[in-house]
């Protein structure tokens, strides 16, 4: 599963010759690695090193890379980058390390989500991309576009936000895990409010085919109520779900319930109640600040209070709303880095805690079923608008 390349300075370069998504980014090195690396020629192309950045270039006939007996296209790029790992010289300390990274490729069907960042100790965001902000389109158009967002999952919607739930079914299992191979994406997320928290059986089990560790649904239970009364709804609504909770242990799913207006869980104190009252670590936490107030020093404290239980976090914030139609620039406000939320501080708490969740870039468009902008490639560019923000942020918070 792994190729190892000599370095001129005795030492070993190391690819993890296994699907992953994140070999569009070029990683970012330390200088005395680039030095150690920058002349070095590989199998498939060969590494430069410039500007702080790591690359591949390869020959003009060449516009795919081998990974495991399936290709990765290089989307018509003169450049690819590569997915590095730099291993320690010491010979025990190597082999323990090659060990390691080798058990982890041969775990899962799936594209594995390694980048040099784990080895370096520096923490990154693990994206997940919502079907639904791609509107009805094709899935086999949306997967491609996951390799430019730097995301390795995808998370499908059933109607009316998207459609993909539904063309899993037509499509059928085989030909959708098929179709999420060819593109080394994972099934990471399926969102199912149709089918409410406790009508979800049928939709674990195939998650666990898919290898899909998340679904994110809403809560039951009365809407407006505060203090005891609201701990108790929520206590209420805790019992109701464990039988199902069985089976999310069962399958190895997490049930992750987001804060939505008129829902039970809702309020800053109906997700610390969630928080405390869980009985299980299958039941979480899908974190929208759109539906809470628009405060980040709020926000924050508040995710600090329910972190050890926080599976998604969606980067979304209210601005102007999505619930009547508008000038799609202030549409558009609910993305990261064009309204007034500083997300730096939910960030922070993130960084801090070191996040292994998932990150949704997310908003809603009006009306449902509609794409966030006309055009497919206008969707990805104004996804990766709002990731260029927030890794900005991220170096600095």
């Amino acid at each position: 599963m792994i190729t190892k390349f000599p370095s001129s300075s005795g030492q070993l370069f190391v690819r993890l010759r296994f699907a992953t998504n994140r070999c569009v980014q070029a990683v970012q090195q330390n200088d005395r690695l680039g030095k150690k690396c920058k002349d070095h020629n590989a199998a498939v192309g060969q590494l430069h090193w410039s500007s702080g950045r790591l690359t591949m270039k390869l020959p003009p006939s060449r516009n795919r890379i081998s990974f495991v007996g399936s290709l990765m296209p290089s989307h018509q790029t003169s450049k690819f980058p590569l997915q590095p790992f730099y291993v320690p010289p010491n010979k025990s300390n190597r082999r323990k390390w090659i060990q390691g990274i080798s058990s982890v490729a041969l775990a899962g069907r799936f594209p594995c989500h390694w980048s040099f960042a784990q080895e370096t100790n520096a923490f990154q965001l693990k994206y997940l991309v919502a079907s639904c902000l791609y509107g009805y389109s094709d899935i086999a158009s949306i997967l491609p576009e996951l390799l430019k967002l730097d995301a390795s999952a995808i998370d499908v919607w059933p109607k009316v936000h998207g459609n993909q739930r539904e063309q899993l079914e037509e499509l059928g299992e085989e030909n959708f895990a098929n179709l999420l191979q060819k593109h080394h994406v994972s099934l990471g997320c399926i969102t199912q409010y149709k089918l409410g928290p406790l009508g979800l059986q049928d939709e674990m089990r195939l998650a666990k085919r898919f290898g899909c560790k998340t679904i994110v649904t809403g809560a039951i239970g009365p809407k407006d109520v505060q203090g005891v009364e609201l701990k108790k709804a929520v206590a209420t609504f805790v019992e109701q779900l464990k039988p199902h909770l069985a089976i999310a242990e069962e399958t190895g799913v997490t049930i992750a319930i987001e804060n939505h207006s008129n829902s039970l869980i809702n309020s800053p104190d109906s997700l610390r109640y969630l928080f405390e009252l869980r009985p299980s670590k299958h039941l979480a936490i899908a974190f929208a600040p759109y539906h809470l107030p628009q405060d980040e020093k709020l926000l924050a404290s508040l995710m600090q209070d329910v972190m050890p239980a926080l599976e998604v976090f969606y980067a979304w914030q209210h601005g102007e709303g999505c619930m009547t139609q508008m000038p799609k620039a202030q549409e558009l406000l609910q993305m990261p880095g064009r309204g007034r939320l500083d997300f730096g501080p939910l960030l922070h708490v993130l960084k801090a805690n070191r996040f292994q969740g998932w990150t949704s870039i997310f908003m809603h468009p009006f009306p449902r079923g509609v794409p966030i902008l006309e055009k497919t490639a206008d969707v990805t560019a104004e996804i990766n608008r709002s990731r260029h923000y927030l890794e900005d942020l991220l170096q600095k918070v």
